[in-house]
């Protein structure tokens, strides 16, 4: 980690600057009065910061930026970043170093022209304030808050998710123009969360499970089969796909369920997870014979 240099170097007064990255330094020094008039791409990366105005001031003052990239470090000093930029459109938040002891952060979002937000969130708490109408892509993965974020996501077309266990989908939030979904299977209770989001995007077309984290060696997954077939199976989902699929129990019953009632499917392929080639095999074979008869396209293997 690095002290910034102070204000005599001049970068505060380089109205010219178009793209700044800081990274591992200690930004103490922020001037009360200043512009990056033509930043627009912007990320600080483990800055250590001397509070929460200085955080602020420091992207406040940049009235034009359109990507913005936030990493935490351990003592940055700041315990609520808040993001307040009516021209920005692409946001990316990084906070996944436990501190000792814990400092969580609060990350506070007024940005209604985002068109691509990432959040990597495992130790803090996030407050969307309003709805984002022009969001196209999102990635939220979470292990500290729960879903009620996605009640500004609405508007949404690709949406990556992995939140905490026990998360609920919050009530009454549809999201209209959701067509790609990529959910994360690493916590016990994704079979609900599944069930929520395919009740609550009509227009789906496009549906992506995926295990990207680690999980305890004993899970309490259940599926509990809806009682209506969500409207995006039987009229919209064209493609479906399963990464690192394990053959359990569960995992086999969801995988039969979608693919006897998406009605409109072009593609289907499973990827089994084993190092056993016969155990491969053998997963696949369980889900393509239980669903030949009903199924709307051909089951492949990846």
């Amino acid at each position: 980690m690095q002290r910034f240099p102070d204000r005599s170097m001049g970068l505060f007064r380089c109205e010219t600057l178009e793209t700044l990255e800081l990274n591992r330094v200690i930004l103490l020094d922020v001037p009360s009065q200043f512009t990056f008039r033509s930043l627009v791409k912007l990320r600080l990366l483990s800055v250590i910061y001397s509070d929460d105005e200085s955080f602020s001031s420091l992207i406040s003052n940049c009235p034009v930026v359109e990507e913005l990239a936030v990493e935490t470090c351990p003592q940055d000093n700041v315990v609520t970043f808040t993001v307040d930029l009516p021209s920005l459109k692409s946001l990316s938040v990084g906070n996944t170093v436990r501190e000792n002891p814990p400092n969580d952060h609060l990350f506070v979002i007024h940005s209604h022209s985002l068109k691509r937000l990432s959040i990597v969130d495992y130790f803090g708490e996030l407050d969307l304030i309003g709805n984002l109408p022009k969001l196209v892509e999102a990635n939220l993965q979470s292990m500290s808050y729960h879903a009620n974020v996605l009640e500004s996501f609405t508007f949404v077309k690709r949406l990556y998710v992995c939140l905490a266990d026990k998360a609920r989908y919050p009530h009454g939030t549809v999201l209209f123009q959701l067509v790609c979904l990529e959910l994360c299977s690493c916590d016990d209770s994704w079979t609900s969360m599944l069930v929520s989001l395919l009740h609550h995007s009509p227009k789906l077309q496009a549906l992506k499970l995926v295990q990207d984290h680690g999980m305890p060696a004993e899970r309490k997954v259940r599926w509990i089969q809806p009682r209506h077939v969500p409207e995006c199976l039987l009229l919209h989902l064209k493609r479906f796909e399963w990464r690192d699929y394990e053959g359990t129990k569960v995992k086999k019953e969801v995988a039969i369920y979608i693919l006897n009632n998406a009605k409109r499917l072009v593609s289907a392929t499973i990827y089994p997870f084993s190092v056993s080639l016969v155990r491969k095999r053998k997963m696949f074979e369980e889900v393509e014979i239980a669903t030949r008869s009903l199924r709307a396209c051909e089951l492949t293997v990846g």
